[in-house]
């Protein structure tokens, strides 16, 4: 996946349209048809052998590098000595056959262009959908890159998805987060010694319950998610319906891990092993 620049295209088109009016000109405007030449030649050996779009052509090139000589030829022609102070009109011959390559690109290219795979992402409520994309990580508070750093992938495919409008896989690498958060608070606040043999959410708050540890108002928090979204999930026949619901859950989920990660402390060696750089500094 690559982000596009849009305007791309429509600089494109700018630069190469200008082509078309060429077989018309005086030798007074021969420095005007060159400058024009050299900008469309430049853009169109751009765009058919060094963008992005290339891998969505497959007849373009062809006709482009048809294009590309003629426009050469045409160039050549042009630094002739006869085309030099005088008024008289450069003979259509000189541009037509240019004109007719140009004639079979375009229409071959704006064809592939219709028939690339290029899409818009439109926002999720009100997150911005380049974040989502891009720095998923924004959405969650700052510390979980250092108290819970093997979480990062997950809340990053998270936002990933939610911007793909897919809140069923969203759901499942939240509740994988939050649960790795989990598995780090309990062992913060009853021992690692103390892990049930399953370390799945339904057990480590129970294990939480029956040791009598833990601020309940997070015991509490996290029970509302696995009742109300992590539970139903589980079953093949249950899905998120809409990004809605995936907002809903990250809400819940954002919020239970924040008042977790309070609790935790920073984890220098698997930060560091993650590749971040927590502030050495006091906590």
């Amino acid at each position: 996946m690559q982000k596009i620049d849009a305007g791309y295209l429509y600089e494109l088109g700018a630069i190469i349209r200008p082509m078309r009016g060429l077989g018309f000109a005086k030798v007074s405007d021969v420095w005007h048809c060159q400058s024009i030449l050299l900008a469309a030649h430049e853009a169109i050996q751009q765009f058919i052998t060094g963008s992005i779009y290339r891998e969505a052509l497959r007849t373009s090139p062809h006709y482009g590098r048809l294009l590309l000589m003629e426009i050469e030829r045409v160039l050549e022609e042009l630094r002739k000595p006869d085309y030099a102070n005088s008024d008289k009109t450069i003979p259509f011959g000189i541009f037509h056959p240019m004109s007719q390559a140009f004639d079979k690109f375009e229409p071959v290219m704006v064809a592939e262009l219709q028939a690339a795979s290029i899409f818009f992402v439109p926002p999720k409520g009100g997150f911005d959908t380049e974040i989502l994309i891009e720095d998923g990580m924004r959405l969650f508070p700052d510390s979980v890159r250092f108290k819970a750093p093997e979480t990062e992938n997950d809340l990053s495919q998270a936002a990933k998805c939610l911007a793909f409008n897919l809140p069923t896989a969203a759901g499942f690498h939240l509740h994988r987060a939050n649960e790795a958060v989990l598995r780090r608070y309990f062992d913060k606040v009853a021992g690692v010694e103390k892990r049930p043999k399953v370390l799945s959410m339904g057990s480590l708050l129970g294990a939480l319950k029956k040791l009598e540890v833990g601020d309940k108002r997070i015991i509490t928090a996290l029970d509302n998610i696995k009742e109300f979204h992590r539970n139903p999930l589980m079953h093949p026949e249950h899905t998120l319906e809409d990004s809605d619901e995936a907002i809903s859950l990250y809400c819940a989920v954002r919020a239970a891990m924040g008042y977790m990660l309070e609790e935790l402390e920073v984890d220098f060696v698997a930060a560091m092993e993650a590749g971040d750089h927590p502030n050495l500094g006091p906590q």
